[in-house]
Order: structure tokens, then C-alpha cells, then sequence
């Protein structure tokens, strides 16, 4: 016992310690968008708020308990998010490890267990989770599963009914982290049929999988009580959409995502595969032979080698970890965006491919998964460089915004994103991001009337863009470099008009037109990460 102790503290530290050396560098990244806005909620609410989640949609009591308590403890500092997520992010590694290492014996392959942990660290699609700190929830909500499928396999093991208790517990409860844990008993379903060395299925069923499904009712119930809604967070009509043609879809989307490195190829490449699964014939065929494919699977199981079986496994679990968001929608426009919605799925996908790959003859699969171990690492630790680059630009331009004492300052560029990354984006006109990241990051307390005229994506640091009076009252904003493109709402820019201003777009450019030109008002941009700034000529008026 003492010797499994020593192995298992081994493992964890160095998974964890790996998890610290890959991302951490970025750790000043990580207050952005969603985040500022729940820090603002936290500073104006009291821990009694969590019951009512800080008056958000949405049944994340367990969430907020943690994610608030930890902001109070550690308030802003970009180090500790940076080392806490990591941490989990380590302990999640581990856990797969000890996973395989279980449900393996008395054959456990130490190298394609260690390979699959360390696929599901250092994906280049975990970037999203472990670097921005609106993302904890994931790396919960994924840490409840993996405990509760340990504490699964202890009961199997000694049939302590104590053991049971707590893995029914630990699944109820991260019902209460996020939505996506609405899977696990699906998932655990899948998992009680590969161990088919473990009791009979019906004690199975009764014991276990059941009382799961009674506690996803009393979930969907809680919901409809307290939130008048079904299913909160982005509500009962795109959680409870099942259309088909979305489902496969996107399912087909991310698994051709995470198979293929997809999101970084060039934008027209990526486009043209994706949309590839939006053509219904191409729908067709694909569902077809992964409908033969599941035939075979499950009619030549018992003749099939461990690993096949195990790698048939992860795929079933890792459509049914991705199932609760799939229906959401699939967003491969840039890189980094929405990577966090597959972090859970991944777990498995990861057991998937090296599981896969380790069926084939040592000489072939184990060299074949080094090098795509060594290619998610590669891509991994470029995006890492280019989220530190993205933390760069937002604290040199937080740290040189010396207007605070201006009455109205029109943003004609402000960053929205750097090469995906976030930056300021946000879905409003009043820059409140931005706002809210000079309070926090250098206590600047800005009353200055802030409009965001329009965003920017950012594909060099030094990227910058022109201004010029066209006549009174009329503006042109241009890049002056390729690759870049105007931004609003999280979108691409398009006319519209306000009470003060009208924009109208033309080719890499746009002219604002403002309706009452005055001496009050400064116009604000940026070359680089230095701003530039711009008043009405007295003279016109």
C-alpha cells in the first residue's frame, strides 16, 4: 500500500508540476471579458449571494461558493489563477492516469496511460481553459467526474456502501458546477459495460445508473422552481434543441477539430472542412459508416484486443461528453474561442486516439503517438507564446491610458482580440471591459463617458491604423496593413447609427460621421500598443 501511496504522490507532482511549466508563462493573462464582469458582481455582493449565484441564470452554487471565495482570497493577482488552474488542470492529468492504470489491470500499459494523460494536458485546445480565468468551472466540473469515477471503482472493488454514497454524491453535486456534468451518468453507463468483469448489469443499473437519472429530474425540477426555466444558463431552447442536423453537425465539427489540428489551419482551409458537415449529403454518408462502424464495434467486441475496446469506449464517452453543448454551436473563426466547451470531452477523446494508436504494432503506434504528443505540445506552447503576447498588449495599453480626465472619448479602435486571444471585446458600446481592466489592473477610476466606435483584431503587435478629418464632422478610421479587420459585438463590423454618430463601412476603412461635432470630444486609437489621440479643429466651429 505504501509503494501504490509513493506512486501516485509521483505521478500527480509530475503532471502537475508539467501543467505548471506549459502554461503558467501566461499567467498575466486572464482578466478578461466575462471574468471583469463577475469581479464587478463579486465587489458589490456579499458571500449570502451565492444563493442566488450572484443573480446569474443559471444553478452554479457550487461554482460560485469556490470561484467567489477564491477572488476574495486572492483578489486580482494573475499568478494565483495562473497556478491554481494549473494545479487542477495537473490533478485532472493524474487522475486519467490512475484511471487507466485501474481499469487496466492486471496489464496496465504505463506508457499509453501516461500518453493519454498527457494528450488531455497538453492539447493545444486546453490553452482557452487553463489561460482565462472565467473558464474555473471546467476544470471543476472535470475534477467532481474523475473523483467520483475513483471512488466508482473503489466500490466495485470492495462493495463499501460508503464509497458508493460519495461517488452519488460527487456526481449530484457538480450538476451544480456546470451543465456539461449532466453527461456523467451517460458516460459512467458506458464505462459499467467495458467493466463487464464487475457484478451483474442489473445490480449495475439499480445501484448506480438509476438513482443518476432521478438526480438529473430533480435537477431539470430545481430549475424550472428557481429559474422558471427548464435548463438555465443560455435557457431551455438551445439546451433542449435536439435537432439532428445540428447535433451531427457540430459532433462531426469537433471531433474532425481535435483529430485534425483544424482550427490552425489557414482560415479558408478550415472553412472549406467545416463547412463540409454542413452539406446534408455529407451528413448522410458520414452518419452511415459511423453507424457501421458502431455495428461492428459492438458485434465483434468480445473478440476485439483491449486497446480497441478501450479506444471504441473513449469515442462513445467523448461524444457524450461533448453532447451537452454540441447543440450550442461550433465557432472556428479564430482560434482559442470556445476550445473550453470540449475540455470535458477531452478526457476521453484523449483515451481515444492513443488507445488507438497503441492497437497498432509497437514499431507503428508508438512512434506515431510521440509525434502527435510532440505536435499538440509544439502548437500548444506557440499559443501560449501568442496568449503572453496578448497580456503584453492589453497591460501596456491599460498602463498608458492617461485620459481619465476627459468628458467624452470615442474609441475609433480599441483591440478586441490578438490573433484569436481575447483582449477587450466585449458586446457593448461603452468600452466597459476596458473600463473595468483600468480599475482593476492600475486603479484608474475613469467617469470619462467612454463609446467604443469599433473593435479591432490584432494579428502583429506593432499593428496600427490611420485617422483623418475627411471634413467637419466626418472621420475615416483604416489599418495600414493587411490581415486585420473591424470588429463590433463580437463580429464583423457593419453600418450602423446611434443618436450621435452614424458609421458607414467601406473597404478597409470605415467613416464615422458625427452628428454634433464638439470641443469636448477626443477621439482615441492606436499604433502598436501606443495611443493616439485626436480633437476637432476649433476653427470649424
Amino acid at each position: 500500500m505504501l509503494m501504490i501511496a509513493k506512486a501516485k504522490a509521483w505521478y500527480t507532482i509530475f503532471f502537475v508540476l508539467l501543467s505548471c511549466i506549459v502554461f503558467v508563462p501566461a499567467y498575466k493573462y486572464g482578466f478578461t471579458r466575462d471574468f471583469l464582469n463577475w469581479m464587478t458582481k463579486y465587489d458589490s455582493s456579499s458571500f449570502i449571494d451565492f444563493i442566488d449565484c450572484f443573480d446569474y441564470d443559471g444553478l452554479h452554487h457550487l461554482f460560485h461558493l469556490i470561484n467567489y471565495s477564491f477572488y476574495r482570497l486572492f483578489g486580482v493577482s494573475h499568478f494565483a489563477y495562473a497556478i491554481f488552474f494549473a494545479i487542477l488542470h495537473g490533478i485532472n492529468a493524474s487522475l486519467i492516469y490512475g484511471f487507466l492504470s485501474k481499469i487496466s489491470i492486471p496489464n496496465f500499459n504505463s506508457f499509453l496511460g501516461a500518453a493519454a494523460a498527457l494528450l488531455f494536458l497538453v492539447s493545444p485546445y486546453q490553452c482557452e481553459v487553463l489561460t482565462w480565468n472565467a473558464c474555473m468551472h471546467y476544470l471543476l466540473v472535470t475534477l467532481w467526474f474523475l473523483l467520483s469515477i475513483h471512488t466508482l471503482l473503489k466500490y466495485l472493488d470492495t462493495e463499501k456502501k460508503a464509497f458508493l454514497l460519495i461517488h452519488h454524491v460527487l456526481i449530484f453535486s457538480s450538476f451544480f458546477i456546470l451543465e456539461v456534468a449532466l453527461a456523467s451518468p451517460f458516460i459512467i453507463l458506458v464505462l459499467l459495460f467495458f467493466l463487464g468483469n464487475h457484478n451483474n448489469i442489473v445490480y449495475k443499473l439499480k445501484n448506480i445508473f438509476f438513482p443518476q437519472l432521478i438526480f438529473i429530474a430533480i435537477y431539470f425540477f430545481l430549475n424550472k422552481m428557481i429559474l422558471g426555466n427548464w435548463v438555465g444558463h443560455y435557457g431551455s431552447d438551445k439546451h433542449l434543441n435536439f435537432s439532428p442536423e445540428l447535433l451531427l453537425s457540430n459532433g462531426y465539427q469537433y471531433f474532425v477539430k481535435h483529430i485534425s489540428f483544424a482550427h490552425f489551419f489557414p482560415y479558408d482551409l478550415r472553412h472549406r472542412i467545416y463547412g463540409l458537415f454542413n452539406m446534408q449529403i455529407v451528413l448522410l454518408i458520414t452518419t452511415i459508416l459511423v453507424g457501421v462502424a458502431i455495428f461492428f464495434f459492438l458485434k465483434k467486441y468480445k473478440n476485439l484486443s483491449f486497446n480497441l475496446r478501450l479506444s471504441g469506449i473513449g469515442l462513445i464517452a467523448f461524444f457524450m461528453g461533448i453532447f451537452p453543448i454540441v447543440n450550442l454551436y461550433f465557432y472556428y473563426v479564430v482560434p482559442y474561442v470556445n476550445d473550453r466547451y470540449s475540455y470535458f470531452g477531452l478526457v476521453f477523446f484523449s483515451i481515444f486516439i492513443i488507445y488507438l494508436l497503441g492497437s497498432f504494432p509497437k514499431k507503428i503506434g508508438y512512434p506515431l503517438i510521440i509525434v502527435f504528443l510532440t505536435a499538440n505540445l509544439a502548437l500548444t506552447v506557440n499559443q501560449i507564446i501568442h496568449i503572453k503576447t496578448a497580456s503584453d498588449i492589453q497591460h501596456d495599453m491599460v498602463a498608458s491610458f492617461d485620459f481619465c480626465n476627459e468628458d467624452e472619448i470615442y474609441f475609433l479602435t480599441l483591440p478586441e482580440n490578438y490573433r484569436g486571444i481575447n483582449l477587450f471585446g466585449d458586446y457593448y458600446d461603452d468600452a466597459r471591459f476596458f473600463k473595468s481592466s483600468l480599475l482593476y489592473w492600475e486603479n484608474k477610476k475613469c467617469k470619462s463617458n467612454f463609446t467604443s466606435v469599433s473593435q479591432v483584431n490584432q494579428m502583429n503587435i506593432e499593428d496600427a491604423f490611420y485617422v483623418k478629418v475627411v471634413k467637419p464632422g466626418k472621420i475615416q478610421v483604416g489599418y495600414s496593413q493587411g490581415g486585420n479587420w473591424f470588429w463590433r459585438h463580437g463580429v464583423g463590423l457593419s453600418n450602423y447609427e446611434t443618436d450621435k454618430f452614424k458609421v458607414v463601412q467601406g473597404d478597409w476603412f470605415y467613416n464615422l460621421y458625427i452628428k454634433e461635432p464638439n470641443l469636448n470630444q477626443l477621439f482615441i486609437w492606436h499604433e502598436g500598443t501606443e495611443w493616439k489621440t485626436m480633437r476637432w479643429d476649433a476653427s470649424i466651429f
